[in-house]
């Protein structure tokens, strides 16, 4: 629902995700790179409302989001993206843009890394 947030951990599946305020996965770069073009797709998507997609760098929001409209299967961001550092933690979030009656099924979302 809209008051709860999610996080799409490695090998998400259709199962409920842990909330973002408990341990949930967290990527650890191992080099200095640029993270870039966030992909996301659905096998179905939510009714109700969209889901906004969010990448946090070090527990901050970034500029890099899209929203999976409702009924959507594929959403992307392709002009944001951010440096980051050796060690920096990197999450993506998802949370409903309004009262989502049905999630997506099958969600995965994929981001480029770039090494520099």
């Amino acid at each position: 629902n809209a008051a709860t947030e999610a996080v799409l951990d490695p090998g998400y599946c259709d199962r409920t995700a842990p909330v973002a305020s408990g341990s949930y996965p967290t990527i650890t770069l191992p080099f200095d790179c640029t993270i870039a073009k966030l992909y996301v797709s659905a096998q179905t998507g939510p009714t109700g409302a969209g889901l906004d997609i969010t990448v946090y760098k070090n527990g901050s929001v970034t500029a890099t989001t899209c929203t999976l409209a409702v009924a959507g299967t594929t959403a992307a961001d392709t002009t944001h993206n951010f440096n980051a550092s050796a060690g920096d933690t990197i999450t993506v979030h998802v949370k409903g843009a309004g009262l989502v009656t049905a999630g997506a099924v099958d969600i995965t979302a994929t981001l480029q890394v770039i090494p520099r």
